[in-house]
């Protein structure tokens, strides 16, 4: 009976002990033009805005993990063609601002980000990957940043704002050309 008591007791506590792990949600998207890629998959309606300080002092998150949840707070962000700030991003600008705020400097353009890192395959992305993407003829010309479950955050066109997307969704999975892993 006291060997019992204990291991119940164990087992109550042991989940207490490990790591925490933060959940992060976004808030709903608003609605986006007709002539934008098809709307993200719901998967990831569920996630908690955390501030850029938060996210970077949390000792339990990888690099990557942090990258993720960093684009993630800029979700409802404007697009802005040559942006790389809050006040406005593009897709590459994104990427670039979220990495610098880890010490991670990349080049400005997709394209010149598309020759970092390492290649994964999709079934291999970890959160902070770069899904890349050609969506206008031969060469890279799109990024973001994937955030797990199928998700990836990214800055899609002019009218619109930071969002977060399905990489499955046929439109994106179609046009998808590289996953490349820039942190350990």
């Amino acid at each position: 009976m006291a060997l019992s008591l204990t291991l119940s007791l164990l087992i109550a506590i042991l989940p207490g002990c490990s790591a925490p792990k933060r959940v992060y949600r976004q808030p709903p998207r608003s609605t986006g033009e007709a002539e934008q890629p098809p709307a993200r998959d719901d998967n990831a309606t569920q996630i908690q805005i955390v501030p850029e300080h938060e996210v970077l002092s949390d000792p339990y998150q990888s690099k990557g993990m942090q990258a993720a949840s960093l684009a993630m707070a800029q979700i409802g962000q404007p697009y802005q063609y040559g942006g790389n700030s809050p006040s406005g991003f593009d897709c590459s600008g994104l990427v670039m601002y979220v990495y610098g705020l880890l010490d991670v400097p990349l080049p400005r353009t997709a394209e010149e980000q598309a020759a970092r890192g390492r290649s994964v395959s999709l079934a291999e992305a970890a959160p902070g990957d770069l899904l890349f993407f050609r969506i206008d003829g031969r060469r890279v010309s799109h990024v973001g940043i994937f955030a797990g479950d199928d998700v990836f955050v990214h800055a899609p066109s002019s009218g619109s704002s930071v969002q977060s997307e399905s990489v499955t969704n046929g439109w994106w999975r179609e046009r998808l050309v590289d996953v490349r892993r820039i942190v350990p």
